[in-house]
């Protein structure tokens, strides 16, 4: 992986490399942010800069020893723990490297760009499973870091999704951290830092990366799929900062995506339940509209519903208001300003966790003309909730 793969961060993957440059590698560093971010993509452009034979003043070489191992994750000094479970094929005391091949495979085909439902998936986790960093991936890594490098200046361990650790692997990882072996690197990957042990954070460099604006979202996709300025500002505005599901969207054609017109109808629609003459009137158009989103590929739904989430605050921010916070023109705005009084602090978190709740059963593959015919239903109920009395 190079720096030059992963779109923008220049200030980050400048930090990066001044720190190689100027020896100064801290032993234990934490990437965080939300899902879509490219942190796993920069920690091994990292780890590969890190121990590249030739690297440049902006990147690894690409073409010594260490890179071209890097560039299969088959380097014998870059070590991975992942949460995992029991599976069909390994069907006890799973660890990291039973999957190994599935997750190179992963790893490589996806560009680094996948979240927890895709290594399940790709592995053959069962759903209703909890993959966890267990103690015995915990103890193989305090066995393989003992051992003296191969080859490379320096061992590097990535933990991807840290916090999946149980208690008795993370006091395992505590004890290496604060007695870390010499010239070995640890890089923890985390969407949810709050989960993970305070003594863990306080041994680590905690470095944020943050999600892409939608500016820099629409001209990412712009620049790397060749999409039109209108295609590439919607599949922005639908992913809400989330560059794996705006990559997916990109690479699906982004053409089975709903809008924010398309949100507004629904309410509209959500709205005539209550209201409609008979029962065929108010509950056809809902089922009607419930069809159309089944029919949108599973990354399109998953990004309408956080699209939806980011227009109930915006119109939260109305309900406040706070108009000048409210990043909508046009029909957009005005439907924010219209259905304020349907949204506020009695009502405002019961939307989310609907929405919330869908967003996690489409990720399980429910029945998406069920799930949304269904929340059109539960949605009715809350914007019937009375606002609080003054």
């Amino acid at each position: 992986m190079f720096f030059r793969d992963i779109p923008g961060y220049d200030d980050l993957k400048n930090r990066l490399i001044r720190s190689v440059h100027e020896n100064r590698i801290s032993h234990a560093q934490l990437l965080y942010g939300t899902e879509g971010v490219p942190k796993l993509a920069l920690a091994l452009a990292y780890g590969q800069y890190i121990n590249c034979r030739a690297r440049t003043e902006t990147d690894s070489c690409g073409v010594c020893a260490s890179c071209a191992k890097y560039a299969h994750l088959a380097h014998p000094d870059l070590h991975f723990i992942f949460p995992v479970a029991t599976t069909k094929v390994v069907d006890s005391k799973p660890r990291s490297k039973d999957f190994l091949t599935e997750w190179r495979e992963l790893v490589l085909e996806s560009g680094g760009d996948f979240n927890l439902y895709d290594l399940y998936q790709k592995v053959g986790i069962s759903e209703s499973k909890q993959a966890i960093i267990n103690a015995d991936d915990a103890a193989e890594v305090v066995r393989t870091l003992s051992l003296k490098a191969f080859e490379a200046d320096y061992k590097v361990l990535i933990l991807w999704m840290v916090e999946k650790m149980n208690a008795t692997s993370a006091n395992r990882l505590l004890k290496v951290l604060e007695e870390p072996p010499e010239k070995t690197l640890f890089l923890l990957i985390t969407e949810d830092p709050d989960q993970i042990l305070s003594t863990i954070l306080s041994r680590t460099q905690m470095i944020k990366i943050r999600s892409w604006t939608e500016g820099e979202m629409a001209g990412i996709l712009s620049q790397t799929f060749g999409l039109t300025v209108e295609e590439s500002n919607r599949i922005a505005l639908l992913s809400d900062g989330n560059w794996l599901t705006a990559k997916k969207m990109a690479l699906s054609g982004g053409k089975d995506g709903a809008s924010s017109a398309d949100f507004i109808e629904w309410l509209r629609d959500v709205f005539r339940l209550g209201t409609a003459k008979s029962w065929q009137e108010g509950n056809l158009a809902v089922l009607e509209r419930a069809g159309l989103f089944a029919r949108m590929g599973r990354e399109s739904q998953k990004a309408f519903l956080l699209m939806a989430m980011r227009m109930i605050r915006f119109v939260m921010l109305q309900s406040l208001g706070t108009p000048n916070l409210v990043k909508l023109d046009g029909a957009g705005a005005k439907f924010s300003s219209d259905f304020s009084r349907f949204v506020h602090v009695d009502n405002a978190h019961l939307y989310y966790e609907h929405l919330q709740e869908a967003y996690s059963n489409i990720e399980r593959n429910a029945n998406a003309q069920l799930l949304f015919a269904d929340l059109s239903y539960q949605l009715e109920s809350v914007l019937r909730i009375p606002p609080p009395v003054d």
